[in-house]
Order: structure tokens, then sequence, then C-alpha cells
């Protein structure tokens, strides 16, 4: 099928709809007369008496005195009632935030206190892999470590490993390392 085919199927099946929808919105009064003079029978009621809406009720509507201030009353009392539910909400929402909070922090910090966790093991298995080399092969890749590399080294390690990586540095790099442990 070419496009021109498809295009004149459309055009065809969206105008039958137009045509279809048109005539059942003439013909509805017809079909259906009982539903429609009862609308008609609403509408007037309405312009008759505009204060009067379909979910009023006629004592609602305040024809006398009497009932025109109690349901002004009854209608603040409604009011009231209504201010304090949502003080009473928005109280509840305020306090659900707060709570959503605290737990996204202690969330928050248990993650930091994992990633420290996985972080001090991968320091110590570095340590360990690191300390078994043998002197020579040891002392120019830790010579090339900075400071806060070389501490973390010094920390996760045992007293043996210690002696071996001080004695695998430079003496200045050494001094400094034994220094900062010391304090």
């Amino acid at each position: 099928m070419d496009i021109k085919k498809i295009a004149l199927y459309a055009g065809g099946f969206i105008a039958s709809f137009v045509v279809m929808i048109a005539l059942i919105y003439f013909l509805y009064p017809y079909i259906d007369s009982e539903r429609v003079a009862e609308v008609k029978e609403q509408i007037e009621m309405q312009v008759k008496e505009p204060t009067a809406s379909p979910n009023v009720s006629p004592a609602q509507t305040g024809t006398s005195s009497t009932q025109g201030s109690s349901s002004v009353r009854e209608r603040m009392e409604a009011l009231a009632a209504a201010e304090r539910q949502k003080r009473e909400y928005e109280a509840t929402i305020d306090s659900l935030k707060s709570e959503m909070e605290r737990m996204a922090e202690e969330y928050r910090v248990s993650l930091e206190n994992q990633a420290a966790g996985v972080a001090d093991e991968e320091v110590e298995n570095t340590t360990k892999t690191l300390l078994n080399l043998d002197e020579e092969t040891l002392a120019p890749i830790a010579n090339r470590l900075d400071h806060s590399e070389l501490m973390k080294l010094y920390r996760a390690a045992s007293n043996m490993q210690r002696e071996k990586l001080l004695s695998a540095l430079e003496p200045e790099k050494a001094s400094e390392i034994l220094k900062e442990a010391l304090l």
C-alpha cells in the first residue's frame, strides 16, 4: 500500500467518526427524552433560585434568618475544623521531612563508614603485598610514594613490616614518617 491509499483510508475513517459524533449530538434529545427533561427542569430551578446549587439542600440555603445564622455558624465551625486539620497535616509533614532527613544522614554516615572500612582493608592488603617484597624491590617503589601514602602504609604495617619499610626509605623520608608517628 502506498501513502495515498493510507491517507485516503485514514481520512475516510476520521470523516465518518466526525459525522457519527454530530448525529449523536443532535439526535440525543430524541433518544433519551426523559433525561433531557430532567436537565431542563434543573436548569429552570437554578434560574428561579440563583442561590441554590444542585448539591445544597433547601435547609442549607438559609431561607429564614435563624437558619441563615446557624448556617453561617456551621460553616465557620467547619472552616475552623478544616484549619485545625490543615495545621495537623502540616505538622505531620514537617515531622516526616525531619525524620527523612535524619534517616538520610544516618544512611550517608553508614555508607561513609563502609567506604572507610573497605579503604582500610585495601590499605592493609596493599601493605602486606608491598612489604612482602624484598628491600631492593621495595625501596624504589616506597621512595616514589608521597608522605600521606607512606603514613597509611606505616600505620597499617606490623612492627617487622614497619622496620622493613623504614629501612627501604631514604633517610629524610624515614625521619619524617617517624616524627609524625611519634606525635
